[in-house]
């Protein structure tokens, strides 16, 4: 996940990392179509387990850095539009995302 490379985190002024329940993931991954398609157990044996794992390691790189917030998005609904999520935090809509152009250069 992008939380965990530090060298892109430092070029960015904040990050939002998008949290879920399991079964909101669930049911939102089997409505869409995979080609090829998921094996049998891949969501259960590696998607949830390793969204935890990032979960968790986000969690820790935010307790040092504020630049990372965390922003619900579970739902019985599963598109949210713009003004819905601005509903969800009005703070989206006073700051922004910015990456310096290093992160385009090497």
């Amino acid at each position: 996940m992008l939380t965990e490379w530090a060298d892109l985190i430092e070029l960015c002024d904040r990050v939002i990392f998008l949290t879920l329940d399991q079964d909101t993931c669930r049911r939102r991954r089997t409505r869409r179509a995979y080609d090829p398609p998921d094996v049998d157990g891949y969501f259960e044996e590696v998607l949830w387990p390793a969204y935890q794992q990032h979960l968790q390691k986000a969690l820790a790189i935010a307790r040092e850095d504020r630049r990372i917030s965390f922003l619900d998005v579970t739902s019985d609904a599963d598109h949210v539009d713009a003004e819905q999520m601005l509903s969800v935090n009005p703070k989206l809509l006073f700051f922004s995302i910015s990456c310096s152009s290093r992160c385009f250069y090497s």
